[in-house]
């Protein structure tokens, strides 16, 4: 992610000091350069990357903060981490209530069929499918069962986004799913 920062044509603040990303685990932040200096009247652009462990998956909301002595910049960050997985083949998560888990796979096939499940029949769970362009084509928001499944003729073939939400959850929820 590459943000642009500036300093107010009508200030000689200048922006000095530290900038620092604030979210779950600020250690999968990278920034470079490591200190940032912009002189009024001029712009800097900078790099904070985002290198998450193998096993994030979900949602992340935070914030990149710029300051100086005399004034903070807050930027707010949401980023969606997936898994990719093999197609035909199993996936499985654990999701809590209001928590996305998203998982990637490539598809060239006649028929794409992809069903979850979990044990808890107090838990809801929706999942919702995106085409290779990130268009929703396909969810199971109606279904109020322990066991849904979504097929798809004829998908296109590229790199498809399966994504589960923690509609209603109790505590944490295991659930398994199978892409066919």
């Amino acid at each position: 992610m590459v943000f642009p920062m500036f300093a107010l044509n009508d200030t000689t603040e200048h922006y000095i000091g530290v900038y620092d990303v604030k979210t779950r685990d600020t250690s999968w932040i990278e920034n470079d350069p490591e200190e940032l200096f912009i002189p009024g009247m001029t712009e800097k652009v900078f790099t904070s990357t985002l290198t998450p462990p193998d096993e994030a998956n979900g949602d992340y909301t935070g914030e990149l903060i710029v300051s100086s002595g005399e004034e903070v910049v807050e930027i707010p960050l949401f980023v969606s981490v997936g898994l990719s997985i093999q197609y035909p083949g199993p996936f499985e998560g654990e999701i809590s209530n209001k928590e996305w888990r998203y998982y990637s796979m490539d598809v060239n096939s006649q028929m794409l069929e992809i069903n979850i499940k979990w044990d808890n029949i107090n838990s809801d769970l929706d999942m919702f499918i995106y085409d290779p362009s990130g268009e929703v084509v396909a969810s199971s928001v109606n279904s109020d069962t322990v066991h849904e499944t979504v097929t798809i003729q004829d998908p296109e073939a590229g790199t498809w986004i399966v994504g589960i939400y923690g509609y209603n959850v109790e505590d944490i929820q295991q659930f398994y799913g199978t892409a066919n």
